[in-house]
């Protein structure tokens, strides 16, 4: 389980990184996008904010096991 944890934890780091990054950077294609849904450049920022927000949460939780096993129920925990 853990290599499947990390996998995936590091996959979506990979992904999840750039766009909040392009987000908060306001580059031409995000400014479209957040155009093409009817948000403002500075909430479209703010959700960048937060998916890299997600992404230190995702690798925190790789490096440190307690931050990584507290999302579950209370009874999942070893």
């Amino acid at each position: 389980m853990t290599t499947a944890r990390t996998v995936l934890a590091v996959a979506l780091a990979l992904v999840l990184l750039p766009l909040g990054v392009a987000k908060i950077a306001a580059v031409p294609f995000m400014r479209r996008a957040a155009a093409h849904l009817g948000m403002s450049p500075g909430l479209y920022r703010v959700i960048g904010v937060l998916e890299t927000a997600g992404v230190a949460g995702l690798l925190l939780g790789l490096a440190t096991i307690p931050l990584g096993l507290g999302p579950p129920l209370p009874g999942w925990l070893p």
